[in-house]
Parts: structure tokens; sequence; C-alpha cells
């Protein structure tokens, strides 16, 4: 039975993939960007004197396959694998004989016999199954025991405990499913680099009002402007700034005022409203003045061009979610049920590398106590496929959400073309 992945990744985005139920951490781990394996970023696991570790949860399987490269510290690595009952059985670094022990407690069930430098990256595979538990270091086979009954197995740990001053070691490209032994899996990180047509979510900063209609336009006497001008409002209230609304009609002024009525007014909570207008003949808009009040409904207007302020609110979402490591301080957000928001990203390096499948990573949470959720989105600009995934439950803190798609949109193997013509995003359910 060949390898079937649940769950896997790398560590190139700056950031464990956390969710509670799916992926946890214990004790002392984190993200280095020392002692790497192939991209920026490793996950490293314990510190001096203490454990620490990724736990990856399974919820009660009857057999567990799984591979990561791994790298000795200060310390040693061992990979936990927790059965329902709690009981637990592992691999573990045996230093003296640099090679990788089945344990059962503290008894050693089979010994290693595959020598591994545990002081650089190595790759440890492992089945564990009702029948026994077999190993792979670097490819070559290993352990092949068939003692002890292995059932229900709750999760699997990838840890290291850290002798005194140092850390226990380093874990990369971690693979889990069933099936027979995963083979040499690498995570490459793919993030968005732009917006398609589909972008109804809202940038952080920008508030959840609409974009409020065009002024009325009239001109008076000057000495004033002169030119062609179109106008737009946006409102100002505690999320932020609405983006620019209607544009107005074009005015005409020759050494004149152009006089603004009906300004919008916002909803309740509006604090302010703010006048954008292009220079003669322009078509970007830039600030003229701020009314800070969301009562005022008429504005004078005789700003030369060379005075005007900051350019209006952009509608760019992608560059809120393209951060390594992620930053939580730009987002996009969304109120309304069925928004969706969809991007492109960068293609793929397939040097010397075969697509096996894509992991849909989405780093979420929301900002209310009743139910939310959230739907992944995937196509390929290659085919006018998407794929909707199930409704997620969004938790009140950040956490990562994922889709594992080990075929193509259309159903048929992943192909380099179709990877590097990658859409992904997300669908609210309100």
């Amino acid at each position: 039975m060949p390898f079937s992945p649940v769950w896997g990744t790398g560590f190139g985005a700056g950031a464990i993939p956390l969710r509670a139920g799916v992926c946890s951490v214990t004790g002392t781990t984190g993200i280095t960007t020392s002692n790497v394996h192939i991209g920026p970023y490793a996950a490293s696991v314990g510190s001096s004197l203490f454990p620490g570790g990724i736990v990856i949860t399974l919820g009660s399987v009857l057999s567990v396959s799984f591979g990561a490269w791994c790298k000795q510290g200060n310390g040693y690595l061992e990979i936990i694998v927790t059965l329902t009952d709690n009981s637990q059985v592992k691999l573990i670094m045996n230093q003296g004989n640099s090679t990788w022990d089945y344990m059962n407690g503290n008894d050693v069930v089979a010994a290693g016999t595959k020598i591994a430098n545990l002081t650089s990256y190595h790759y440890v595979e492992a089945i564990f199954s009702s029948t026994g538990v077999q190993t792979r270091i670097d490819g070559n086979p290993d352990i092949n025991s068939g003692a002890g009954v292995l059932l229900n197995i709750k999760s699997v740990s990838f840890a290291g405990y850290g002798n005194a001053g140092g850390q226990g070691g380093y874990y990369d490209d971690i693979s889990v499913g069933s099936g027979s032994f995963p083979g040499d899996i690498r995570y490459d990180p793919m993030g968005p680099v732009g917006d398609t047509a589909v972008h109804d979510w809202l940038p952080s900063g920008v508030s959840l009002q609409a974009p409020p209609a065009a002024p009325t336009l009239g001109l008076s006497a000057g000495p004033g402007l002169t030119g062609d001008y179109r106008y737009r409002i946006t409102i100002v209230d505690g999320d932020g700034e609405t983006l620019g609304g209607t544009i107005s009609a074009l005015v005409q002024p020759s050494n004149q005022t152009v006089n603004l009525t009906a300004i919008p007014t916002g909803l309740s909570g509006t604090s302010a409203r703010k006048i954008y207008r292009t220079a003669a003949g322009g078509s970007v808009y830039k600030l003229v003045a701020t009314l800070n009040d969301n009562s005022t409904t008429t504005y004078n207007d005789t700003v030369a061009d060379g005075s005007l302020g900051a350019n209006e609110p952009t509608n760019i979402h992608y560059d809120k979610l393209d951060e390594v490591p992620p930053n939580d301080a730009d987002f996009i957000y969304i109120a309304t049920n069925a928004a969706k928001d969809i991007h492109t990203y960068s293609d793929w390096d397939d040097t010397k590398k075969i697509p096996l499948y894509l992991v849909h990573w989405e780093r979420i949470k929301k900002d209310t106590a009743d139910t939310q959720q959230v739907k992944l989105l995937l196509k390929s600009g290659v085919s006018s496929t998407l794929v909707t995934s199930a409704a997620h439950e969004v938790l009140t803190t950040e956490a990562y959400e994922y889709e594992l798609h080990t075929t193509d949109p259309d159903g048929a193997a992943w192909t380099n073309a179709e990877i590097d013509a990658l859409q992904a995003g997300v669908e609210a359910v309100i």
C-alpha cells in the first residue's frame, strides 16, 4: 500500500502550523534560523535540561507512517508514538552507536544497525502498526521488528531533550500518514504574490462600511482650480477607512471654486469623512481634506494640485498575507457570508523534484465569541475548476487551517505547470 499523507510540513514559512486538535507543541519548541536543513528555517526542540516537541494528533488509528529530517543538537531526539491508553513507544537516538533504536518505555525492543551521522541532517522513516515496527535511515532498511502489538495510535511527537547549555535538536520536512514509507518528501513554501479578480474581503485598516456615494459638484467664483477633476469620498470609523467611494461626475473649473454638496455621512461610529480628488487631468485620487465629524455635508475646494495629500486607500490584499515569518499586524478580514478572496502564488522550484501533493495552509482567527467558519479554496490557472473545502471552525486565537490535496483540481496528478499557476484563498461562512 503506498504512502497516504494526512499531515505534512516544512518550516520554510517561518512558523510551526499550530492548530488545536491537529498540531501543537510541548515544552521548549520553536523556529530557528540556525542549524537549518535546506530552507531558511527549521524547528528547534528541547533546550537546556528541558524537553520539547511537535505533536501531531491522529485521534485513534491502527497504524502510522512518518518521515522526518533530523539533526542532533546538544542533546538527543526521540519520535514518540502515543496510544489512546497513553502508553508510549518510541524511536530514540542512540548517541553511543550513532543509530536509532526502537524502545518500549525504557526497554530496547530492537536496536538499530544503520549508522547515521546524528550531528548532520539525516532522514528517519518508520511504520508503526499492529504487526510491529519498521524503520529506514536515509533510505536504507533498518529495524524490522514484529515485537509488540500497537493499536489505537493517538499521536506522534517529534521531540527532543537538551543537555545543559544547548538545544536537543532540529527537525525539518515532516510527513505523517499511513501505508508504506513516505520516501524523501520535501516541502517548498509558496507565498501569495498577487490578487485575482476575486478579492471580496477587506485589507486591514479598511472599514467594513460600504464605500459611500459620490458628492454633488458645482462651481462658483474663484480664484481657484482650472482643469478636469473628479472626486470620491471615504468614511473613517473604529475599523479604519473605507475604500474610495463612487467616482463623481466630471467637473471642469476655470479658475473657480469647486463646491461639494451632499457629502455622504456614515453609520453610527463614524468619526470622519475624507475627500479625495485627482490632479487636473489625472487618475490618482489624493487627499483634499478631512471632515472630522459625521454631519458636515458641504466643502468648498480650492486646494492646488501641488498641495494634495496622501493617495486614497488601496485595495491590495496579498501583501497582507505574504510575510515570512507571519505577521499578524496586517491581514484581510470580512463580516459578510460567502465573501471570497483568492490570490496568485509564486512559482515552484521544480529542479530535480516531482510534485506529489499540495498542502494549503491559512492562518486565521475570529474576533467574536459566536460560531464562525471558513472554507479553503483552491484552483489552478490551468483549470477552471474551483475546489471548495468543507467548513473549518475558526478559533479566537490565530491558528492554521489546512487542506491536503493529493490531486489537482480536476482530480489528476499534479503537474509543474498547474502548481506554477496555483490560486488559493478563503470563503467566509458567517
